[in-house]
């Protein structure tokens, strides 16, 4: 039996066929890229690998990200840690709106060029630097923060090895995905946005 297909009918096939193929295409790229790198993945959890494998993902994103100027890096930490640890460790502090994802710190020494990192310090914060942290958001699969320093002066508590040299008088260059919120009294879902802050600005 040959179904023959009117006028408007081809008319509409041809308007969605090529956004199927396009959606059919973009999906099997995606796949791809997840299954080389598991951050590339939105929503792609961590939870499930060992510290050393987080560890493995930290260097595949620092290299594919373009953080890695030369050579290899080098894991010098992988450990499970808390929002109330950070400050402990001399790190800091990030503010989830909702509930706390489970968390995991790597500290990854090598030759980096952090140039596409926005300065969220002062102008001459150093672009070239030897360690790089992440804090691990084991729920999103990336990074809710991350450290950079030119000696690894910041991270001596972390790493518990006094002997790192000062940066200098230059602060530690530091990125986050969180946004100004305020600290709900009541711990909102995994993900929940609480209500911005909005800071009063003097009127004359």
């Amino acid at each position: 039996m040959i179904m023959r297909l009117n006028k408007k009918t081809k008319i509409i096939l041809l308007g969605v066929l090529p956004v199927l193929l396009a959606l059919i295409l973009l999906t099997a790229v995606q796949s791809t890229i997840a299954s080389k790198h598991p951050w590339g993945q939105a929503g792609h959890r961590l939870t499930s690998l060992s510290p050393e494998q987080v560890g493995q993902v930290a260097q595949d994103y620092t290299q594919a990200i373009g953080y890695l100027h030369s050579g290899e890096s080098k894991v010098l930490l992988t450990r499970p840690v808390t929002r109330d640890d950070l400050p402990k460790l001399g790190l800091d502090s990030i503010n989830f709106a909702g509930q706390d994802p489970p968390l995991m710190l790597v500290i990854l020494k090598g030759d980096f060029d952090t140039s596409s990192i926005p300065r969220m310090t002062v102008p001459s914060t150093p672009r070239r630097v030897s360690y790089i942290a992440y804090v691990f958001d084991l729920w999103a699969g990336e990074p809710a923060l991350t450290i950079t320093s030119p000696n690894g002066g910041v991270l001596r508590k972390a790493l518990n090895d006094p002997t790192l040299p000062n940066d200098g008088s230059v602060q530690p260059n530091t990125e986050t995905d969180n946004t100004l919120v305020s600290t709900p009294s009541v711990k909102l879902p995994y993900g929940a946005t609480a209500p911005t802050v909005i800071i009063p600005t003097e009127t004359k």
